[in-house]
């Protein structure tokens, strides 16, 4: 999903992600983790916390972190079983 500037309050991927329903939304950004509704499992991908936007309070609405997105497929797939 592309989308323009980010919200203050809400992803702009938001209204995509409620449309769609996904069971997952992972993203390396965590700006685009914040005010979606849907009931869907958040996942944020760590970066170097040096400069990055995934640190502070907001961290709190994310379900789930990972280091990489090959670590969070294996991680979805063992969960489901």
């Amino acid at each position: 999903i592309t989308t323009g500037n980010v919200g203050k309050s809400k992803s702009p991927k938001a209204q995509a992600l409620e449309a769609l329903k996904p069971l997952a939304f992972v993203d390396d950004y965590l700006p685009y983790l914040l005010g979606i509704e849907a009931d869907m499992h958040l996942a944020l991908i760590l970066r170097d916390e040096n400069g990055s936007p995934n640190v502070g309070e907001a961290l709190r609405n994310v379900d789930s972190t990972h280091g990489s997105l090959l670590e969070f497929s294996r991680w979805w797939l063992v969960k489901g079983e």
